[in-house]
């Protein structure tokens, strides 16, 4: 006996649909149709209300373009970060979604004091800089881009801890993009020593890859574009997973799992400082009150970095 009291997903897509007046009536595209299967399927099958987090790799901004374009299909259930939805008419496990609100908003408040109370450190790292002479040598080497034009090469053989790519342009542009999000670079005089010295190795590859004698500036001065800004809170309990991002202040708060197996609660922000090592260095050497104070002047420095291009559903 089925005693579910909703209807089948194309029963309630072609009820709901027909309820429109002929005039209002819209065509729903095969993109929009998966959308609200997804929907549905949270709703109906899982018991849950649905969120962003439900559609694996699509991009916040599409996400609300979705809502936006089916809102007369879609109820607003939870107003919370993020926020939860029903599709209009299906009955929802009340029981679940209870469960799945409370174990989201948990000790939310103490979670967030308890991670701000640990040191602070950065990663996946956007570095610029200009050079003289390496993408002539790097050409030599290496097939640019067909459309760019740009050289792209990964960066093996100079430390396992950092996942590293560099794009080389032919103005000579360097950007390196070092991925350590389970090795985070600690925000302190030190930590960006240790920093120096990897890019110092890096630029030492690049020489002996391209075989050129190439000219950059020194180290110190090549300039962070973007860096994601962490404290990671570790816990040793099962936690229910989950991420938690959008906040006022561009933060996110999620769990994170390091290779060994450990976890950690890590708040994270977005941070394009457009400042160079040098600089932030010595920032990292003040108190985190003095932190604030100089960049009360200048209030871009931290800055939502969701991308302004769409994502569809694959």
């Amino acid at each position: 006996m089925n005693n579910n009291p909703n209807p089948s997903f194309n029963d309630w897509l072609t009820e709901i649909t027909n309820c429109e007046l002929l005039q209002n009536r819209r065509y729903i595209s095969k993109k929009q149709r998966e959308f609200l299967r997804i929907a549905y399927d949270t709703n109906v099958i899982k018991g849950n209300y649905f969120s962003k987090h439900d559609f694996s790799g699509m991009k916040d901004n599409n996400f609300r373009q979705y809502i936006r374009q089916l809102k007369l299909y879609i109820v607003k259930a939870y107003e919370s970060r993020p926020a939860f939805y029903h599709l209009k008419g299906i009955i929802v496990d009340k029981l679940t979604i209870n469960h799945t609100i409370f174990e989201i908003s948990l000790d939310w408040d103490e979670l967030i004091k308890k991670c701000k109370e640990q040191p602070p450190a950065i990663h996946n790292l956007r570095i610029e800089t200009m050079t003289q002479g390496l993408y002539e040598g790097m050409k030599k080497v290496r097939i640019p881009n067909k459309n760019n034009k740009s050289i792209t090469l990964k960066i093996e053989d100079v430390d396992i801890e950092y996942n590293t790519k560099v794009n080389i342009h032919p103005n000579g542009k360097l950007l390196l993009m070092v991925g350590c999000t389970h090795t985070p670079i600690p925000y302190h005089p030190n930590g960006f020593n240790d920093l120096i010295e990897y890019l110092s190795k890096v630029a030492d590859y690049l020489m002996r890859y391209s075989n050129t004698d190439y000219k950059c500036p020194k180290i110190r001065t090549w300039k962070f574009t973007y860096y994601h800004f962490n404290k990671d809170f570790e816990v040793t309990s099962p936690f229910f997973k989950y991420t938690i991002d959008q906040l006022e202040d561009h933060s996110r708060l999620y769990l994170h799992e390091f290779p060994d197996g450990k976890r950690a609660w890590r708040l994270e922000y977005d941070v394009k400082p457009d400042t160079t090592i040098s600089e932030e260095q010595e920032k990292s050497a003040l108190s985190e009150d003095e932190r604030k104070l100089s960049e009360w002047f200048n209030d871009d420095t931290t800055h939502n970095s969701e991308s302004e291009n769409d994502d569809e559903l694959n």
